[in-house]
Formats: structure tokens, C-alpha cells, sequence
């Protein structure tokens, strides 16, 4: 069991749990309700490839020996752990939940500030705790590190302090650590890059109890406010942390033509959720919709970048490095 994230305890906040399940609370009952939740709403068997009627039986025995919260919990979180998706989970209390998460992804990346030219823009310092901004002494570039999609606010203030800097040469926008938040904050900071409307994706939700039961896709669209030209061109650096909201992003800013997509490949995520209270209180959430790219890849399998360049350490600059010869040789400083 982990400790319950930021992000989770938003979600948490602004689901409404309406479709819950009420039964006697025993550890069979509660299993019963996770697993048959699960067969009739999750959307992903096909992709995660699990046998899902195997699980159970597989899983009931150890269940009816359970005694405690702490066992039934440890069969749960094994169950999850076959799907390695992130975007399902139970929530215990307020601190803890059940959950998967990848064990060969690098929470910090080191940025190399003085030894490639870059100076904090002082003027941001302070202001935003979820993104930073370094501007190259020499040279028009600017890099932005944005962190989540928490809040609306935090898009206002980079825009009110890009106002102030020249980057016509190129940015530098670094989502490595960005592992979600609200897919509209996301689409709001895309907006920027582009003019007039594009298709942001396409979505496929659930609809019926049978594992291949959808509604026909809907194409979402977003548009432009060209607040940063699409003349200037734009470096994404990205890592296998980058999920939910953040591998949104990264896809919508992938299909830019100014964009060039730098690191490894990012870590999925390709749904909204959707929460249910299970017969002990526990609250069970899982992906109840299909998200596609404009071009019709799933997003549940992460994004390939343009240049695959993985990330090995917290001080490993490889990544920043690629970026800066890429803008260097667009900019004709090679």
C-alpha cells in the first residue's frame, strides 16, 4: 500500500462516487464487487492482455482464508499490479491507497543551469511552485519546466511573464516530472502553440457490460490562440513518468510540425476515471473511456519521441544536451 498522491486526492475530490455498489461487507463481497466492476467497466483487458476470469479463480481461494484488511488488501493490490495501469487503484483513507506503480522511472531531473548558458528569468522566481523558467544568456531560447496540470492559474502566470522574454530561436519545454492533472489545464497550455482549431483526440467510452461493448468515438477539439508563434520551434522533453494529463499533452504537442519530441518514451495513461465505493468503504477507481491521438494511436501505450534518448540518472544531461544541439542547428549556430 502507498501513500496517497496530490493529484489522486483531487480526483477524489471531484468524482462524484453515484454508482456505488451496497452489500454486506465481507472480504468475498468485496472482491466479488471489485472484480465484477472491473468485468463490466474497464476498458483496457484487450491492451493489458489478462484473463480476467482466471484472475478469479485463481484469486477467490486466497480471499475466503483473508482475516484482515491488511490481506485482502495485499490480494487487491497483486490483481492490480497484472494491469500496470496507474489510472487504477483503491483508495483506503485519506493517506493510503492500492495502486501500481512502475519501478524503472526516475523521479528528478537534474538541469544543468550555468554549464549550457541558461539563468534563471528572476522575475518568475517564486511565483509558481509547478514551473520554472531559465532564458539563455546569448542566445533566444528559454527553457520551461512545467511540473502538473493542477490549476488554471499556474498557465495565467507563465503567460504573464513570457510577455517579457525573447524566444524567438526556440523553447525548451520540459514535462519529464509531469505526471497528470486536469486533461482541460493541458489542453489549455497546447492552445498556445498552435491557431485555429485542430483535433485534439478522440474518445471512446464504455457502454455496456460485454468487454467490447463501446459508444462510437467522439472527436475533441481545441483551439489555438497562437500565444506562442508557431514559427518558434518547440523541443518536448519527455520520460516515462510523463502520464494521465501529461501524456495528453505530450501527444497533442507531438502532432505540432514545429515540435520535436525528445527523451524516452512516456508512460500512458490514455483515460479519464471514474470512482465506486466498494462494500468496506474502500473506494475502487479505474479507466472508463479510450483516448486516441488525431492520427489514431491509442494513448494508453505511451508516446514514441522523435529522438529515443533514455534518461539513465538524476544528473544524467543527455536529454538537455540533444535539445540544445537540435536548436543550435535550426538556428544555424552549428
Amino acid at each position: 500500500m502507498k501513500r496517497i498522491s496530490f493529484i489522486l486526492l483531487l480526483f477524489i475530490s471531484f468524482v462524484s462516487c453515484n454508482d456505488n455498489i451496497v452489500t454486506e461487507n465481507t472480504p468475498l463481497n468485496v472482491f466479488n464487487a471489485f472484480w465484477k466492476t472491473l468485468d463490466e467497466r474497464y476498458v483496457y483487458f484487450e491492451e493489458k492482455q489478462v484473463n480476467w476470469d482466471s484472475v478469479y479463480f485463481t484469486s477467490i481461494e486466497r480471499v475466503k482464508n483473508t482475516k484482515t484488511d491488511d490481506e485482502l488488501a495485499g490480494v487487491l493490490q497483486e490483481t492490480i499490479n497484472l494491469f500496470e495501469d496507474q489510472h487504477l487503484g483503491i483508495v483506503i483513507n485519506s493517506v493510503t491507497h492500492i495502486g501500481y506503480s512502475p519501478l524503472d522511472t526516475i523521479g528528478y531531473f537534474y538541469f544543468p543551469i550555468y554549464n549550457y548558458g541558461f539563468e534563471p528569468f528572476p522575475f518568475f522566481s517564486g511565483k509558481n511552485d509547478l514551473s520554472t523558467i531559465y532564458k539563455h544568456k546569448t542566445k533566444k531560447y528559454i527553457y520551461i519546466e512545467y511540473s502538473s496540470f493542477r490549476s488554471k492559474s499556474d498557465l495565467q502566470i507563465l503567460k504573464d511573464e513570457l510577455k517579457n522574454l525573447n524566444y524567438s530561436e526556440g523553447v525548451i519545454l520540459d514535462i519529464r516530472n509531469n505526471n497528470g492533472g486536469f486533461s482541460n489545464y493541458a489542453m489549455d497550455l497546447s492552445a498556445l502553440f498552435f491557431s485555429g482549431e485542430r483535433v485534439a483526440f478522440t474518445e471512446e467510452p464504455k457502454n455496456g457490460t460485454k468487454k467490447n461493448e463501446f459508444r462510437q468515438k467522439t472527436i475533441i477539439k481545441n483551439r489555438g490562440n497562437n500565444f506562442i508563434p508557431s514559427s518558434i520551434p518547440i523541443i518536448l522533453l519527455t520520460s516515462k513518468r510523463v502520464y494521465s494529463a501529461g501524456n495528453l499533452f505530450a501527444y497533442m504537442m507531438a502532432e505540432l510540425p514545429n515540435c520535436i519530441v525528445v527523451g524516452d518514451k512516456t508512460g500512458g495513461g490514455g483515460s479519464p476515471i471514474k470512482s465506486v465505493y466498494l462494500p468496506n468503504g474502500w473506494i475502487l477507481y479505474y479507466p472508463n473511456t479510450k483516448n486516441y491521438s488525431s492520427t489514431g494511436l491509442n494513448m494508453e501505450y505511451g508516446l514514441d519521441p522523435d529522438y529515443l534518448i533514455p534518461h539513465k540518472a538524476f544528473n544524467d544531461t543527455v536529454q538537455f544536451i540533444k535539445s540544445i544541439e537540435l536548436l543550435d542547428s535550426i538556428n544555424g549556430y552549428q
